[in-house]
């Protein structure tokens, strides 16, 4: 064999070995949620389906319990490709596609049934419009419904109008929606609503019961109110270009394992709030009732709240097709 062969052979090896490290991806992925938790439970879940599908070409690394920065870091670190992907509450989706805030007009989707319905055929329009924004959205699910917590008995919107709400920063538009509808907010990282509640400057805040029960909030806010105030969105994205690295096929295999997935994630999220409340109640919760009246005044401030948001937050088209999707599924679901 000559030389120039045995250089050119040479030079072809060290082109298959780059080649294939460059196929072999690793994934980080950031999330606010505990270590241990039951979302991070689904995105090791998630993880471990694709590198399986990938096989070997796919390494994930979940950063959880907020070790990688807030939901406002994770994206900035996603856009400076410190981070491939993330697992994002709907006020940070909202960051990247306001649109998606239309989903979480507070009282407007009543119960799972709803909810499940509008997220399905909301799903091919979302999909498209986080990819115009450089992102695939792998895959959404609900977190839980929002619930009022507070240190005193809550029942009416006056009630809350009292104390101090605590709100999670992010979204200076929404801050200013909630003092416009008379409501005295602090803004502050959902990190520290703990420390917010412990040294009390703030009175009160919103998350589903899960949340509260995880991350003790609730031992200092021992009041809940029932009403199921808007479901809460996670969704998990993945950077455009990194996705588009991997392989047609494999994406395939992946989105398609993440959907069969997806109705046990969904199932699985659903029976979280109850077991919550059941436990926090054991421990000292108060679950305040709302007599009807009261509910209509609830249902009245998220309708007042709604006007003022649409068009500024999200187009009234998006609003629309929302109501479209509810109105068909309780047409064909009387009573529900």
């Amino acid at each position: 064999m000559s030389r120039a062969i045995r250089k050119l052979l040479a030079f072809a090896a060290a082109g298959l070995l780059c080649a294939s490290s460059l196929s072999a991806l690793t994934l980080k992925i950031g999330t606010v949620a505990p270590a241990g938790s039951p979302w991070d439970a689904v995105l090791h879940q998630l993880a471990g389906q694709m590198e399986r599908l990938s096989q070997g070409g796919i390494r994930v690394r979940v950063y959880a319990g907020g070790i990688a920065g807030n939901e406002p870091d994770l994206i900035r670190k996603m856009r400076i490709g410190q981070l491939q992907g993330a697992a994002l509450t709907q006020l940070a989706l909202g960051q990247i596609v306001p649109e998606i805030l239309a989903l979480n007009v507070p009282f407007m989707i009543r119960n799972d049934g709803e909810f499940r319905f509008v997220m399905e055929k909301m799903r091919p329009y979302f999909t498209e419009r986080f990819r115009r924004q450089g992102y695939e959205l792998l895959t959404w699910f609900g977190a839980g419904w929002v619930h009022f917590f507070a240190r005193a008995p809550l029942t009416t919107p006056d009630d809350l109008r009292a104390m101090r709400l605590g709100v999670p920063s992010g979204n200076e538009e929404i801050l200013s929606e909630w003092k416009s509808l008379g409501f005295n907010t602090v803004s502050l990282p959902i990190s520290d609503i703990l420390t917010g509640l412990e040294t009390g400057s703030v009175d009160a805040f919103y998350a589903p019961p899960s949340a509260a029960a995880i991350f003790q909030w609730f031992l200092s806010a021992a009041h809940m109110s029932p009403l199921k105030v808007t479901p809460l969105i996670v969704g998990l994205l993945i950077e455009e270009r990194v996705w588009r690295r991997i392989p047609e096929d494999q994406r395939s295999q992946i989105l398609e394992a993440v959907a069969s997935d997806e109705q046990g994630v969904i199932k699985e999220t659903e029976g979280l709030d109850p077991a919550a409340i059941r436990a926090m109640q054991r421990a000292g919760l108060t679950v305040d009732p709302t007599p009807p009246a009261a509910v209509r005044e609830w249902e009245a401030l998220g309708v007042r709240g709604a006007k003022a948001l649409i068009g500024k937050l999200f187009p009234r088209s998006v609003y629309e097709k929302v109501e479209g999707y509810l109105a068909e599924y309780r047409a064909s679901h009387p009573g529900e």
